[in-house]
Parts: structure tokens; C-alpha cells; sequence
């Protein structure tokens, strides 16, 4: 079957053909793809939000949009969209990337230059 993914990273959608058995091993950028459920079928809204849901260990029966989002409240949780979980990724990615380059550059730094040089010089700033 064709299946359809996005990248977490860079967020290309591509197309793939996967046995039904390998249908979740693909991954682009290093990462495991995203794999989106396509159907030709629309959903009416008051079908959508007719399931049950279990929140802090009870299940609830969820009967219309209203009420889910009632229900998310009361437990303390937001409803996200696709694209703010993917800004949301993408920041988390940034940011992770940024930490990591930051402690290259300290042990770099540490490695040529001694760790005391630097902390004499903090030490000396505290006295003061």
C-alpha cells in the first residue's frame, strides 16, 4: 500500500509504499516519519465526537465537541492542532540542538583553555 508521511525535523510529506507489516519503519532525517491517516470519507462533526476517553483513570463518554473540550478543562489539557504540534517538535528540536552546541563550545573552551583560568575570574568578580 501507498502511505503518506511527514518529517518531525524538516517537515517534508512524502508518499511511500510499505507492506502493511513495515508500515510504521520509516524514517527521514534520522527520525521516525510521522504516518498520516488518509480517507476519502468526510466525518459529520456529530459523529466525530461520539467515543469514550479515559481521563485520570475514568472513562467518560464523549458526546459533541462541547463536551470534549469541557472535559479537557476540567482535567487540566488543551486540544492541539497538527500544525501547533509540529511548531511545538520543531521548537523542542531547536532548542535541543542549541543546549547541545552550547556544551561543545564550554567544553571546547574548558579543554583549551583550563577550567581554572575561569573560575579564578568568577571567583574574583564575587569577592569584590
Amino acid at each position: 500500500m501507498i502511505y503518506h508521511y511527514s518529517c518531525v525535523v524538516c517537515e517534508k510529506e512524502f508518499d511511500e509504499f510499505r507492506t502493511v507489516e513495515k508500515r510504521h519503519d520509516v524514517f527521514h532525517c534520522g527520525v521516525r516519519a510521522n504516518k498520516h491517516i488518509t480517507t476519502d470519507v468526510q466525518v459529520p462533526d456529530d459523529l466525530m465526537y461520539q467515543f469514550t476517553k479515559t481521563f485520570n483513570g475514568k472513562e467518560i463518554r464523549i458526546t459533541s465537541k462541547q463536551h470534549y473540550n469541557r472535559v479537557l478543562k476540567e482535567n487540566g489539557l488543551v486540544s492541539v492542532t497538527v500544525p501547533e504540534v509540529k511548531s511545538i517538535k520543531k521548537n523542542h528540536f531547536k532548542a535541543e540542538q542549541n543546549t547541545k552546541k552550547m556544551e561543545e563550545r564550554i567544553r571546547s573552551t574548558v579543554a583549551k583553555e583550563g577550567l581554572t583560568k575561569h573560575l579564578d575570574g568568577a571567583i574574583g568578580k564575587c569577592l569584590k
